[in-house]
């Protein structure tokens, strides 16, 4: 019982503090397919994006369909622009060949936010189980009538 309890605030906190991030890495050797990865470009490019054309793309966010020694090819998630917020690719794939990758960066577990935010919620499920009096209860006490035994007569 006290583990499913303890397992959900654990389990949000993880989402939630984003436990994951983007570690700087190198190309060549290219990345493996189906690996998250952030592309920043060497230069600024327009893409067109059906009835409008999104300007200045610097940073393409998404998973790698492709990966040779020459190309990466991104199965898009998000498009960032120089300057503004970042736009939804609509899962467009897009070839870029090495000499327009600037810095490639891999998505992987952050061990100090992990365990920061596993340290955090065991002693917010902790606090929270305390409060509640299920920890540290012996049932003992005073007033807790643990030797009291009660029995009722029924009338005849």
């Amino acid at each position: 019982m006290t583990r499913f309890i303890l397992s959900r605030p654990v389990a949000a906190g993880l989402l939630v503090t984003g436990c994951f991030q983007y570690v700087p890495g190198s190309y060549p050797p290219a990345p493996k397919p189906n690996a998250e990865v952030r592309v920043e470009l060497t230069g600024p490019r327009d893409i067109p994006m059906g009835e409008f054309t999104l300007n200045e793309v610097t940073v393409i966010e998404g998973t790698v369909a492709e990966a040779t020694e020459d190309t990466l090819g991104i199965w898009a998630r998000w498009l960032r622009p120089r300057v503004g917020r970042k736009y939804d690719a609509a899962g467009a794939t897009f070839y870029i060949p090495r000499s327009d990758i600037a810095r490639v960066d891999g998505w992987q577990l952050a061990p100090g936010r992990t365990v920061l935010a596993i340290g955090i919620g065991a002693a917010a499920g902790t606090l929270f189980l305390s409060l509640a009096g299920l920890v540290g209860a012996s049932g003992t006490g005073p007033g807790t009538g643990g030797d009291v035994t009660t029995s009722t007569v029924a009338p005849r």
